[in-house]
């Protein structure tokens, strides 16, 4: 049986599934999701479910996940750790599907994120998930896999928001992210159409 997507067709990361729901009530509130090479893993919260459902997604290393769930570092340094992309992301009823806005880390809206100072308190109840994290860490370079000729493709329903910094949008500093970091300014700013 083929897994469906929690978030379907998410720019530059494609379909993401969720990996382990860390924390639900009536709707996964805290929980992880990989891309379907599950070669990219992000950390995602339920910011709103009133009127709208609101989540706020961002990039994580498996390292990262593995001292949140050892109670190492709190929630908000998981998602202040070492990120490179937040989306958040909104359904409403009267939307086809979700709406994606990026952000950097310097201009994500810090209400969406959790609360400072509290840690997951997991007691023993993921030490699968951490082994299996564990033995894909071994093999894990952490790096953000982003096509940047797909990077741009049916992107409708997303708002980019532009970073004033060196630092390019959602990805690890390179050449080729630096490029697309780069047209997404000119066609945000209205350069490209």
């Amino acid at each position: 049986m083929k897994k469906e997507p929690y978030f379907e067709d998410v720019p530059c990361f494609g379909d993401l599934y969720l990996e382990k729901i860390l924390f639900q009530d009536e709707c996964p509130i805290f929980f992880t999701l990989c891309n379907s090479e599950g070669e990219q893993r992000f950390i995602g919260v339920c910011c709103e479910i009133r009127g709208e459902q609101r989540w706020l997604v961002a990039t994580i290393n498996t390292k990262t996940i593995i001292e949140l769930l050892s109670d190492d570092i709190t929630i908000r340094e998981a998602f202040e750790a070492d990120n490179q992309a937040y989306i958040s992301i909104v359904w409403k009823p009267d939307y086809e599907k979700e709406k994606y806005k990026f952000y950097s880390r310097f201009d994500v809206p810090r209400n969406d994120l959790p609360s400072g100072g509290v840690h997951f308190q997991a007691e023993g109840e993921f030490d699968d998930y951490i082994r299996l994290l564990k033995s894909l860490s071994s093999e894990e370079s952490y790096r953000i896999v982003i096509d940047a000729c797909d990077l741009f493709q049916n992107i409708e329903n997303v708002s980019w928001y532009p970073i004033e910094c060196s630092e390019p949008i959602a990805m690890i500093n390179t050449p080729t992210n630096e490029l697309a970091y780069n047209y997404a300014n000119r066609c945000y700013n209205g350069i490209v159409a």
